[in-house]
Parts: C-alpha cells; sequence; structure tokens
C-alpha cells in the first residue's frame, strides 16, 4: 500500500468489513441487514484486492497495521475499526491475510471466525486451531511479509507457471491465435467442453503471454493474451463462458501477484469473453 488511492480503499475495506462483522453480532441470523452488509464488504474487499493485492491486518508491537502501514487509533475510533485487531489481540493472532481470489463462501467463513466469541474460540482449541477447522489456515498464517520483495514474486510466479507443464504447447499456440496451427486447435475444441479443464488451458496460456511480455520488461498489451480471449469467445457459449472466466481468474490469482498482477491488469479485457473474465 504505497499512495493515497491504496491506504483510502485499504481503509473502505476494513470499514466495510468491521461493519459486516458487527452487523453479524448486532442483528439476528435472518435479519435482512445481515446479507447487505456482508455484500458491500465482500464487494470493498474484492476491489481493495484486485488493484493492490493482499488486504493485511497486523499488530506489529502492539500498532495496529494495515496493509504494512500502522492505523492512528483515531481512525480505528472512527468506524470501531479497532475491533478486528482487538479480536486478533484477544486470540494472541498477529496476522490475518485476505488474499486475490478469495469467493463467497471462504469470505463468509472469515466473517464466521470474527464473530464468534474468543471464549467459544479459546474453547475449540484457539485461535490458529478454530481457523484451521474453517478452512482458513492460510488467512491466520503465523508469518507474513507484507511486502514481497520483486525476487520473491518473480520465483513464485515462475514456480506456478511450471505447475501448468501438463498443457501441451501445441494447445497453448493453438490458442494464442497462430495461423499455422489448425489441427492442434481442433483437439482444444473437443475438450472445452469440460470447465476445469478449459480454464486450465486459457491459465497456461495467458501465462505464457504474460511471460513473454515480462522478457520485454515492458508493460505493453500483450497480442497474445488479447487472441486467447477471442478464441475463448468463439470455443464457448455464454453459459460456459461465466463458468470458464470465473475457473481461470482464480487459477491465474493464486500465483499472480505483485508487479506481474500489475501486467496481467493492463491487458485488453476485449471483447464479450473479455468483458466477463
Amino acid at each position: 500500500m504505497t499512495d493515497a488511492t491504496s491506504q483510502n480503499d485499504a481503509l473502505e475495506a476494513l470499514k466495510a468489513f468491521n461493519s459486516a462483522v458487527t452487523t453479524k453480532r448486532l442483528y439476528p441470523a435472518d435479519a435482512p441487514q445481515i446479507p447487505a452488509a456482508v455484500e458491500k464488504a465482500y464487494l470493498a474487499v474484492k476491489y481493495y484486492l484486485r488493484m493492490n493485492g493482499d488486504l493485511a491486518f497486523s499488530i506489529e508491537n502492539d500498532v495496529c497495521m494495515l496493509c504494512g502501514l500502522p492505523i492512528q487509533k483515531q481512525t480505528l475510533g472512527k468506524f470501531n475499526g479497532a475491533d478486528v485487531f482487538q479480536h486478533m489481540k484477544l486470540l494472541g493472532l498477529r496476522y490475518a491475510v485476505i488474499s486475490p481470489g478469495i469467493d463467497r463462501k471462504t469470505f463468509k467463513e472469515i466473517l464466521t471466525f470474527f464473530v464468534t466469541s474468543p471464549q467459544k474460540i479459546r474453547k475449540e482449541g484457539g485461535g490458529l486451531f478454530y481457523a484451521v477447522q474453517l478452512g482458513l489456515s492460510e488467512v491466520f498464517p503465523v508469518t507474513y511479509s507484507v511486502v514481497p520483495t520483486r525476487e520473491d514474486t518473480e520465483q513464485e510466479f515462475v514456480s506456478f507457471a511450471a505447475s501448468f507443464a501438463d498443457i501441451p504447447d501445441e494447445w497453448i499456440t493453438s490458442l494464442s491465435g497462430k495461423p499455422d496451427e489448425t489441427r492442434p486447435g481442433r483437439e482444444v475444441s473437443g475438450i472445452f467442453h469440460d470447465p476445469d479443464r478449459a480454464a486450465r488451458i486459457m491459465a497456461a496460456g495467458i501465462i505464457r503471454a504474460l511471460q513473454e511480455t515480462r522478457k520485454k520488461e515492458m508493460v505493453d498489451p500483450a497480442p497474445a493474451f488479447e487472441r486467447i480471449l477471442e478464441n475463448v469467445n468463439g470455443l464457448l457459449n455464454p453459459a460456459q463462458q461465466v463458468d470458464v472466466a470465473m475457473k481461470a481468474a482464480a487459477l491465474l490469482l493464486q500465483g499472480v501477484k505483485g508487479p506481474i498482477l500489475g501486467v496481467l491488469f493492463f491487458q485488453r479485457f476485449s471483447g464479450a469473453f473479455g468483458e466477463t473474465f
């Protein structure tokens, strides 16, 4: 979080998140105020994640930190933002990190964690154990670097790209629109009926396009990226497009971070599928 806009977005996300926690504590489970507050918080948090990466709450030497920067008590007091940090303190937790790619189900589980009383959580075995029970171990890490180095991000991306080694090169080449690769194109068309495989092939193609762009050390729209979106648009019907777009985005956000995520967001999301994606 390096500029005023990012800092304001982070504060807005914290404000909406804390409001959802407070609303869930105050109202009955079936009250209409709850889904409205949860959805508002989810959208605020997702906006921050999409623009900036991880939303991190941390406590350093008893100082409340938001994405690596200290927050004044006066600022927290304006919207009871200290509630989130107080909950962490009572449970002995130093970090709570919400990462890109989070879905509504996981987000609601995070809210459940912060709504549950510290007394009950202690009876369940403590903060970290309760987080594991909810499937939130990655949200409450024991250690966390708020600002990863460029080298760390690059190495993580290289490792992430290697996880798609099972996707044949000719499929990626075909999807990126090379005119002399017609036969692999038919093969790709034949397996695109499976949304999970389609998402992996598409993600692999986008990773390849990002790698080529990074080699040039320029942040420019990649023609291969646009061709992938155009070709995927022709391979899927509208209903399939939404499913594949969500799955591909979730895959990419697992390993595309930092400056590389910025390169991804700089691309042209053209066409009907681009708008969905």
